[in-house]
């Protein structure tokens, strides 16, 4: 109880700072949000939270959108696939994008839930996922006609950036026009790639040659790609196929192998493995700054040591100097 009552005093403190944002205390939902909670997780448990506390805070049922679906383990598989979920508020479909970073200045949204017909939604509201005051704040709202005519799209890794000025703050007008007066959804979609069977079978196989890389999105052209997450049946091939490829099949192992051996086996495969990945990397600090020693290095470019340390952007993975230098400035 004493910890509920402290977190609370820190959202009154809060929200007397940002009257007009939303903040929903995770004390009061049993969903867990720490900072142990992966990418995948965080989606999901945003959205039951944020669905229940909607339905409370507006007296109505409020819906799962496209590709969501109730109690489906469906849900997983498409937040694997990249971040946000979709609900949708009497007629209106509400993008919701969570974030742990502190930053609320502007805010990423993935292309998928802007140019896919079946995706796109009329609004999009930012999370910014506070583990230490253990709430959910909601700072505000851009409608997909104003977010088409004014964000930036980043063509490399398939984002629109919007900034806090492009925005608005009132989350009451929000749910007002979800009741009242909804917002008509912009019509500047571009078309999709019209697929074959064969084809989608074709683009799906290449889809899992690739898997290893952990983000599929940026393997095809968007049309294509978009083609296939726009199509319920498409997807649901998409997500089958890899879900039979994940399964973890075990040869039988040789006669007079004991499980020992394999476990021996296995572990030297990873350290090969490891052992290719830093060999691939080992130079890179010195190819964006060879003047500076190591440490000098981070304490003078953090941007570029965070990449260097999590060899990745974005959640994408980086595998060539150039790509950690573009990503870096």
């Amino acid at each position: 109880m004493k910890t509920n009552t402290s977190n609370q005093s820190m959202l009154n403190q809060l929200s007397q700072i940002y009257p007009e944002h939303e903040w929903i205390n995770l004390d009061h939902y049993s969903h867990a949000i720490d900072d142990h909670t992966n990418s995948v997780s965080l989606n999901l448990e945003c959205l039951e939270v944020i669905k229940t506390w909607l339905e409370k805070k507006l007296g109505m049922l409020i819906e799962y959108d496209f590709p969501y679906r109730d109690n489906s383990n469906d849900n997983q598989s498409f937040s694997e696939l990249f971040n946000g979920f979709c609900l949708k508020v009497n007629d209106s479909k509400i993008v919701f994008i969570p974030n742990e970073n502190i930053d609320i200045t502007s805010y990423e949204i993935p292309q998928e839930w802007v140019d896919l017909p079946n995706w796109a939604g009329d609004y999009y509201v930012p999370v910014q996922v506070d583990v230490e005051a253990k709430c959910l704040h909601l700072w505000g709202v851009v409608t997909h006609r104003e977010l088409k005519q004014t964000a930036k799209l980043d063509s490399l890794f398939r984002y629109y950036q919007v900034g806090i000025d492009r925005m608005t703050a009132e989350m009451d007008l929000l749910w007002t026009s979800c009741e009242l007066i909804p917002m008509p959804r912009s019509i500047n979609i571009p078309p999709l790639a019209v697929l074959s069977k064969t084809k989608v079978q074709e683009l799906i196989d290449k889809l899992l040659s690739h898997s290893s890389t952990g983000f599929p999105r940026l393997i095809l052209s968007f049309s294509e790609w978009g083609a296939i997450l726009n199509s319920p049946q498409y997807l649901d091939q998409y997500l089958e196929s890899k879900k039979k490829q994940a399964v973890f099949a075990i040869e039988p192992a040789p006669v007079g192998v004991g499980t020992t051996k394999i476990v021996i086996m296995l572990n030297e495969l990873l350290k090969k493995e490891v052992n290719n990945l830093y060999q691939q990397w080992e130079s890179v600090e010195d190819f964006v700054n060879p003047s500076l020693p190591k440490m000098a290095f981070r304490s003078v470019n953090n941007s570029v040591s965070r990449l260097l340390r999590e060899k990745s952007y974005r959640g994408i993975p980086l595998r060539t100097n150039d790509e950690i230098k573009e990503a870096a400035t």
